[in-house]
């Protein structure tokens, strides 16, 4: 029944400002790679230490180097050639980059845990209104999800414009470098799963999965 699941799942969940604290993005988590990058010792990430209660799952949210340059080129390309309309496809660069920036921010803003300390100042940021309006949300680093394609389009027409004017070979070049480094920036140190992801899960999943009744699952 639906008040058997809600007693159940209930007992994996907390206080929604603490679980928004706990689960919110951290700007440094988005240059630090995963705790199990092939790139770094393991004993170096920033992931290791779980700073604030999160877990590796949710507080991997590591952009990439390549990604962020490339973003940064087509910002500011966008911004030295503001009053050129340069189309692509009926909408010009600039509309683009401030739509993408414009979804990065925002999704970045709610992202964030709803008590941030800035130099030694405790800021209320957008999500502490939104988890006062509705507790609805938990793990609001998954936003992330929303900021990365936004973070790869903006990156995409960077690579546009470094290599727009230049001959196809280094056109090929440059994106097969690009994407060389971006392989190796995600490549993890062991290429098969290192735990049971099922081991910890609340037993009303494997209850659900039994019951033939049950044809969907949405939480």
């Amino acid at each position: 029944s639906g008040e058997k699941i809600s007693k159940s799942l209930s007992m994996v969940r907390s206080n929604i400002m603490l679980e928004a604290m706990a689960y919110g993005s951290r700007p440094i988590e988005f240059v630090s790679p995963s705790s199990d990058s092939a790139l770094l010792p393991q004993n170096v990430s920033f992931l290791k230490v779980k700073p604030h209660s999160s877990n590796a799952s949710e507080s991997t949210l590591y952009v990439g180097y390549v990604l962020i340059f490339l973003a940064l080129v087509g910002l500011a390309s966008a911004i030295v050639s503001f009053r050129k309309r340069d189309m692509l496809n009926g909408i010009t660069y600039n509309e683009m980059v401030l739509v993408l920036v414009c979804v990065f921010f925002l999704c970045f803003a709610f992202s964030l845990p709803p008590l941030v300390t800035v130099f030694d100042h405790v800021l209320k940021t957008p999500t502490y209104i939104l988890i006062k309006l509705t507790a609805n949300w938990r793990t609001l680093a998954r936003l992330f999800l929303a900021m990365h394609p936004a973070i790869v389009l903006l990156a995409s027409l960077g690579l546009y414009r470094l290599t727009r004017k230049g001959s196809a070979k280094i056109k090929v070049v440059v994106v097969a470098l690009c994407g060389i480094v971006l392989f190796l920036e995600f490549l993890p140190a062991q290429l098969h799963p290192t735990q049971d992801l099922n081991k910890n899960a609340p037993q009303i999943y494997s209850m659900l999965r039994s019951d033939s009744k049950v044809k969907l699952i949405a939480e």
